[in-house]
């Protein structure tokens, strides 16, 4: 067997979630997080409550998480200046499987034990 530490870095480095940086993974958890609790989750509230980057740096790195096909962006229908952003399948599919791998992993430490 191998710690938690090594297989979680070997599970997260498996595409389409290798590629991400630190502060992509923090919007896709975001992101994750409001479509898990049915709330909207706006660009402007990712920009004003992250502290984490400049409004420029947050608005590629979307840029590039839609690219992926990992989020998606909407205009709402409620004020058309504001765009939604939520996970796609494609996310959906990665997690799952993350958590299968999780799963499986922890099953095999505890018939070690």
């Amino acid at each position: 067997g191998y710690g938690f530490r090594s297989f979680a870095e070997r599970a997260i480095a498996e595409r389409p979630l290798g590629r991400l940086d630190a502060l992509s993974v923090r919007l896709l958890d975001w992101s994750y997080a409001a479509q898990s609790l049915k709330e909207p989750l706006y660009v402007q509230t990712i920009i004003t409550k992250s502290q984490v980057a400049s409004p420029a740096t947050l608005h590629k790195c979307l840029a590039a998480l839609l690219r992926e096909g990992l989020i998606q962006a909407e205009i709402d229908l409620v004020d058309s200046r504001r765009k939604m952003i939520s996970v796609t399948p494609k996310l959906s599919q990665a997690m799952l499987e993350l958590n299968q791998k999780t799963k499986r992993w922890l099953e095999e430490q505890s018939k070690m034990s």
